[in-house]
């Protein structure tokens, strides 16, 4: 049997070039894909689109994905978990980590937000010309974004967001030194060695009120959270969430709730810039709400998050 590992970052095939040739010369045998344990949309991504003109018998092509909502043409070979690793070892990493709150004010709004793309610096680019105060963090990872084609839907005037991305090279839009969530939390004293998860962040949970999750796969048939959603749930935080299309609503398949009692969660029927038009609506009704009203509202969302949090310590096994 034939193995290639798939490197997919963003929706996109990193390695689409040696794909295509590991396809053109390899036997004519079995052949397993991988994702790494990733779980990206492999039709978003292009890798069935390459699978189908490369002539290769389908039958003999299987993956390895914890990805499995998705139709493919070919087998899967992962069998499905409810629970992916993130959530095992978000839980392990709860276990073990010390937190220290810190001491800054309240806002209604944390954004952290990891590697950068089109995007994720568009969110962050709208958020900080629309609300004053908010929590936010950036990874400077030294990645350039893509030049998309549909970046005239996603801001109001490419030249200011072109020099707003070149300027932006502090960690945290609003001043404050936050670490961002890719620091790793060593744990090579523990059992597991290589257990490094990104969880620094809750330290600065008491300082906000609804988490703005920007998720990690937002395109195409996919439902794959990783610790960007781990994380609030652990914090018992409430959350919007960038994403693919259906995802609070896989969410709420595994038992989770959501907060469509609290705000619009319509947004979660669309994809890309057309769901994060309507996460906008929802972000400045959130800020327009006096304290009268969003005090009962705030309150009612934490009840959410806290019965979250209690599935989540009850239902996602530990991986000690």
């Amino acid at each position: 049997m034939a193995t290639f590992k798939l490197q997919i970052f963003e929706d996109c095939l990193l390695n689409k070039d040696e794909f295509i040739e590991f396809l053109q010369t390899s036997p004519d045998t079995l052949i397993e894909l991988t994702t790494d344990k990733e779980g990206p949309s492999l039709n978003q991504c292009g890798v069935v689109d390459i699978l189908l003109n490369s002539g290769r018998d389908l039958d003999k092509i299987s993956v390895t994905t914890p990805n499995w909502y998705e139709k493919l043409p070919i087998r899967f070979t992962y069998q499905p978990k409810r629970w992916n690793h993130w959530f095992i070892y978000c839980k392990q990493a709860t276990e073990i980590y010390k937190f220290s709150k810190q001491q800054q004010s309240q806002t209604r709004l944390g954004c952290f937000i990891g590697r950068k793309n089109l995007d994720r610096l568009a969110i962050l680019y709208w958020l900080s010309r629309r609300l004053n105060v908010f929590l936010s963090s950036l990874r400077e990872d030294h990645i350039n974004y893509e030049h998309r084609s549909d970046i005239e839907h996603w801001v109001d005037n490419i030249y200011s967001f072109e020099s707003w991305v070149k300027e932006f090279d502090i960690p945290s839009i609003d001043n404050y030194s936050v670490d961002d969530q890719y620091q790793s939390i060593d744990f090579a004293d523990q059992k597991n060695q290589f257990l490094k998860v990104q969880l620094n962040m809750l330290n600065w949970y008491g300082q906000f009120d609804v988490e703005l999750v920007c998720e990690t796969f937002v395109r195409g048939d996919t439902y794959f959270p990783t610790e960007k959603t781990v994380r609030p749930i652990i914090g018992e935080k409430p959350m919007l969430v960038y994403g693919p299309k259906n995802y609070l609503k896989n969410l709420r398949k595994q038992g989770f709730e959501t907060w469509a009692d609290c705000w619009d969660e319509s947004y979660d029927q669309y994809e890309g810039y057309e769901r994060w038009n309507r996460m906008k609506d929802v972000i400045t009704q959130i800020y327009a709400w006096g304290d009268w009203e969003w005090n009962p509202i705030m309150k009612q969302a934490t009840e959410i998050a806290v019965r979250n949090k209690q599935l989540f310590k009850k239902e996602v096994p530990s991986a000690f």
